[in-house]
């Protein structure tokens, strides 16, 4: 899927016009991936704002991973990747959010998570996370999920706000990664 981007241009004061490329991420993104998590978090004002990932969590969530457990997209202007999403299927291990809202196990098998979405800082305010959400709603629904949960800082309001216009609602606020505050977010699908 091909769409029309802008990106700011710091050493000047206007935007260029681009064109970017969203398609699922394989094993051979992972270095890109990896990259662009660090340029993310070296230009955030809190970094209690984006809980960073492991190269073994993007792994399990790539194409033809043989621990498959989600799907990445990502998207990529002249071949960089300049913005990346994952959806989990977390089942009935510990970390599905369903756990966290009482849910039982056969519940929680229905679950999904709207996870990680980053955005190289040059190309925010393109709209690719509200893009990226639409497509991985869609995702679960095609893979028979009924529920997406996402966790989002109280204190990022972007992202937050992303999650309420695609309907979900905020069922509770709890402490995880390593102590920081984060909204448990539900949709039903």
């Amino acid at each position: 899927m091909n769409i029309r981007l802008k990106r700011f241009m710091p050493d000047r004061t206007d935007f260029s016009a681009e064109t970017g490329m969203i398609r699922p991420l394989t094993m051979t993104d992972i270095n890109d991936v990896l990259r662009l998590q660090q340029t993310v978090v070296t230009h955030l004002p809190d970094k209690d704002l984006f809980h960073p990932d492991s190269a073994d969590f993007f792994s399990r969530h790539m194409r033809e991973s043989p621990a498959q457990r989600g799907v990445m997209y990502g998207c990529f202007v002249h071949d960089d990747l300049i913005a990346y999403c994952t959806l989990s299927y977390p089942g009935t291990e510990a970390d599905n959010i369903g756990f966290d809202l009482g849910w039982d196990r056969e519940t929680c098998n229905t679950v999904a998570h709207l996870d990680t979405v980053a955005v190289h800082p040059d190309y925010r305010g393109n709209g690719l996370q509200r893009r990226f959400s639409r497509i991985m709603i869609a995702r679960a629904r095609a893979d028979g999920y009924r529920r997406l949960c996402a966790t989002v800082s109280p204190e990022n309001i972007p992202s937050l706000n992303n999650c309420l216009q695609h309907g979900m609602k905020i069922e509770r606020l709890v402490t995880r990664y390593q102590g920081k505050q984060r909204y448990l977010l539900v949709k039903w699908l």
